[in-house]
């Protein structure tokens, strides 16, 4: 199916579909460009005449390291990534242990499980990108649940904080400590009639001006010397930083 290459530019290659099929479900599949190195791209698109990729990265000793560095030569040996080889890309099969952590299951590899390294995928940014109702929030969820969840290695002196802007992780975690009771968790909210969570206090010497416009809706800029006037009367009768808003 793969035939020469056609075109090499900054980060996609195109290749000569020389079967003339197209294999729709090969999109989103790892083909291998192999020469001096062995640079991995992922098939994007397909058509009768060309086949689209997009560079990933390369394997290094056998091992998937992502970020372009090298590009495929044009008499490269066009390739699909091998049994071994996926595993390097998703991820060690073997889900519960103490450096492995279960994602999910791979949409792309049929019958392969899809996990990371504990250490380096928390110690790392990442992002996880969607469109509204794609499931942003319940993969975050699960991720979480997964870590702290597992059989036998639940993370010792782990803290992560949430922003829950619209409560959506507050259900999937306020039972976790009957499920494990190594496994602490604490909410607040400013939600007054959310009577499992603790009210989140503001200490008044945090606020500045624009942080009470904004609680107080303010809508015009005349209204911010009124505001500044007010929260220096406020202050003179701060005795202790102690004091809240609720």
């Amino acid at each position: 199916m793969f035939g020469k290459i056609l075109e090499v530019r900054e980060y996609n290659i195109l290749i000569e579909n020389i079967s003339k099929k197209v294999e729709t479900s090969l999109i989103g599949m790892h083909i291998v460009f192999e020469s001096k190195y062995k640079v991995v791209a992922e098939i994007t698109s397909i058509d009768t005449d060309k086949i689209e990729c997009l560079l990933v990265g390369e394997f290094i000793n056998n091992v998937f390291e992502s970020g372009v560095v090298h590009k495929p030569t044009y008499d490269s040996l066009v390739r699909l990534v091998t049994k071994e080889e996926v595993v390097s890309l998703v991820g060690s099969q073997q889900v519960d242990t103490p450096t492995d952590l279960y994602i999910g299951k791979s949409l792309t590899y049929d019958g392969f499980n899809v996990a990371a390294n504990v250490d380096e995928f928390f110690s790392n940014h990442f992002a996880i990108i969607g469109n509204t109702g794609s499931g942003k929030s319940c993969t975050v969820a699960r991720i979480l649940q997964n870590l702290f969840y597992r059989r036998t290695y639940i993370p010792n002196n782990a803290n992560i904080v949430l922003f829950d802007v619209y409560g959506e992780y507050h259900s999937a975690f306020k039972n976790i400590s009957e499920k494990v009771p190594e496994v602490s968790f604490k909410s607040y909210t400013t939600n007054t009639k959310m009577s499992d969570s603790e009210i989140l206090k503001l200490p008044l010497w945090l606020l500045s001006v624009d942080d009470i416009a904004l609680l107080l809706n303010a809508e015009s800029t005349s209204q911010i010397p009124m505001i500044e006037k007010a929260l220096k009367y406020v202050n003179l009768f701060v005795r202790d930083e102690s004091e809240v808003i609720n």
